[in-house]
């Protein structure tokens, strides 16, 4: 099997944007942006996302906090940005 370089590394800093689409917030339509460490990667890994990188990441600040910081939480390689 041929696996493609990841795109991110262990400790860079990253980004996640999104548009929020929680019709009964006062952010509905917006573009949020999260911040986080990343702290482990895999690929194709069974369960969780097959077809690529999936990043694990430690969220220290989220601009629609849902959850208690700091939080560890899955990404996709494609959903993510290094700042």
């Amino acid at each position: 099997m041929d696996v493609p370089q990841p795109k991110f590394w262990f400790g860079q800093h990253v980004k996640c944007e999104y548009e929020c689409d929680d019709t009964l917030s006062a952010d509905y339509g917006m573009i949020l942006c999260d911040y986080g460490l990343v702290i482990g990667l895999g690929y194709d890994i069974p369960g969780y996302y097959c077809g690529g990188w999936t990043y694990w990441v430690d969220w220290y600040y989220l601009t629609y906090p849902t959850v208690k910081l700091p939080h560890t939480g899955l990404a996709l390689e494609d959903e993510l940005t290094l700042i």
